[in-house]
C-alpha cells in the first residue's frame, strides 16, 4: 500500500514531496463525485501548504542564501481502470453539474519554473498553472486564486 504523503528534505534544501491522487487525499470524497476525480480544494490546499513549508521553512535557513530556486513536478499512472483522471474547472463545489476534464496523458511533468522572492501563493499558482493546462483548463479555472496567487481567504471557510 502506497502511503499518502511522503516528505523528504535534504540538506542541500531539496524538498521532495510525494502525494497519492486517491481517496485518501488529492481525490478525497471521490464518492460523493466522481470516480478519477481529483478534489480541486485539496490539489490547491496541498500545493499552497507544500510552498509554505519551503518558502518560510527552508528558504529562510538556507545558507548561504539562495537568490533563485526552481521547482519540477508532475504526476504520473493517471489512468486507472482504463480511465484518466480527471480535474474540475473551479471549485467543483456545484455536483453533480461541474465542467471536468481529464489529463492529456497517463504521466505529466513539468519544470523547472525558476522562482526569486514570490510568496507561497504566488509560486503556489505558478506551480498550478502548470498543472491545470495538462488538464486543458486555462489559469482563470484555478479555484481559491485571484490576482495570479492563491489565496486562502477564498477557500471553504471551515479550513481556515
Amino acid at each position: 500500500m502506497v502511503e499518502r504523503l511522503t516528505l523528504s528534505l535534504q540538506r542541500d534544501g531539496l524538498l521532495t514531496a510525494v502525494i497519492a491522487a486517491d481517496g485518501r487525499h488529492l481525490a478525497w470524497a471521490a464518492s460523493q463525485r466522481e470516480p478519477h476525480n481529483i478534489n480541486s480544494l485539496a490539489l490547491v490546499e496541498t500545493t499552497l501548504e507544500f510552498f509554505r513549508l519551503y518558502t518560510l521553512q527552508v528558504l529562510t535557513r538556507a545558507q548561504p542564501r539562495t537568490s533563485e530556486w526552481g521547482v519540477s513536478g508532475g504526476m504520473a499512472d493517471l489512468i486507472e481502470a482504463g480511465e484518466l483522471t480527471s480535474l474540475c474547472v473551479g471549485s467543483g463545489l456545484d455536483w453533480p453539474h461541474f465542467d471536468r476534464r481529464q489529463a492529456r496523458a497517463n504521466d505529466i511533468d513539468f519544470g523547472p519554473v525558476i522562482f526569486s522572492d514570490q510568496d507561497p501563493g504566488t509560486a503556489a499558482f505558478a506551480i498550478l498553472k502548470e498543472v491545470y493546462v495538462r488538464f486543458g483548463i486555462a489559469p482563470e479555472g484555478i479555484p481559491y486564486s485571484e490576482d495570479g496567487r492563491v489565496a486562502e481567504r477564498l477557500f471553504p471557510t471551515a479550513l481556515r
